[in-house]
Order: structure tokens, then sequence, then C-alpha cells
């Protein structure tokens, strides 16, 4: 979606298009966002008492760091996203963003390593 997304910001179409696929990659990033959380929490069950998993970790650094980037980017993406008929300056740049923040979710996933 965001190799789409960034192929038509790229041909420089300012219409509606540019504006559904913004507001598409808000709704990615905060639907990865929500996956994060059910992905470290499910997998985290307390057992007989004993302390969970994530509470053992060395560090949640990366997951808080995704769930803060997740929302910031989101919300950019989807006041960029607004439709208008003037070019979006920003649309590449915060696409190039989500990417790094859904490489962000990935990451933070797997740093837990609850499986």
């Amino acid at each position: 979606m965001l190799l789409v997304g960034g192929g038509i910001v790229a041909r420089g179409r300012a219409d509606g298009r540019t504006a559904v696929v913004l507001r598409a990659g808000a709704v990615l990033l905060v639907l990865g966002g929500v996956f994060l959380a059910w992905f470290v929490f499910t997998g985290d069950p307390y057992v007989n008492g004993d302390a969970s998993r994530w509470s053992r970790r060395d560090s949640h650094v990366l997951v808080y760091a995704a769930w803060a980037a997740s929302a910031l980017v989101a919300a950019a993406l989807w006041r960029e996203g607004r439709p208008r008929s003037a070019a979006r300056p920003w649309a590449a740049a915060l696409l190039a963003a989500a990417a790094a923040v859904a490489m962000l979710q990935a990451v933070a996933a797997v740093s837990q390593n609850l499986n």
C-alpha cells in the first residue's frame, strides 16, 4: 500500500487518490499498533502466579517507541490526507516515515521474543 502511495505521489497527482492513499496508510499504521499490542499481550500469560514474560523483559523501549511513532505518523498522514486541490508536499516524506514505523513495529514485536 505504501509503495502504491509513493508511486501516486511521485507522479505528482494532487487529486483524491493521493488523499485516499494517505488515509489508508494512517489506518494501516493504527492497525499495526493494535496488532503489536495483541501480539505482545496475548503471548504473555501469567503462569501459576509467576510474573509475566512481559514484565521480565529487560526493555520495552522499542514497543513504546513503535506505539508512539505509529500514533504520530498516523495522525500526520490523516491530516495530510484531507481532500484539497493543492499539491501535497509532505505526502512522500510521510509515506516513507510510515514505512519506517511499520518496520519499527515488526522489530519491536521480534525484540520481545514472546513465542
